[in-house]
């Protein structure tokens, strides 16, 4: 199967977060290229054609997200991003996208995107504008 260029810069990213974060012990640095082999081999069974239309998907909610927080809606951005993210956890391209990130647990930190409203919390201190 021939590698994507999505693929190679994941990959190059990988390798070069792995050169930076091991450790002296050279067991570390073995395990961590498996673990970065492993997840290159994983995103290249995933369609580039659909990788690119999530990207698509994904770069047009930003946009949307953004012109409601500029034009004063944060509540109603809040809840477009919230129905946005719930429906990407059901898209079956994402949930691949999501096994095959689970190789790279630990190797470098992944902020989650979204955290659950917390009790005490105000709508405010937790919309997607601030």
């Amino acid at each position: 199967m021939k590698t994507s260029l999505a693929t190679s810069l994941l990959a190059s990213l990988l390798l070069s977060s792995i050169t930076s974060v091991a450790g002296p012990n050279g067991m570390d640095m073995e395990k961590m290229m498996q673990q970065a082999e492993a997840a290159q081999a994983c995103f290249e069974n995933i369609d580039e054609s659909q990788l690119m239309a999530l990207e698509k998907q994904g770069r047009k909610m930003e946009q949307e997200i953004n012109a409601l927080c500029k034009a004063g809606k944060a509540s109603v951005a809040t809840s477009k991003a919230i129905k946005y993210s719930l429906k990407m956890q059901q898209d079956p391209s994402f949930k691949q996208i999501q096994q095959c990130a689970k190789y790279m647990d630990g190797m470098m930190p992944v902020p989650k995107p979204y955290m659950p409203i917390e009790e005490g919390e105000s709508e405010k201190s937790t919309s997607v504008c601030n």
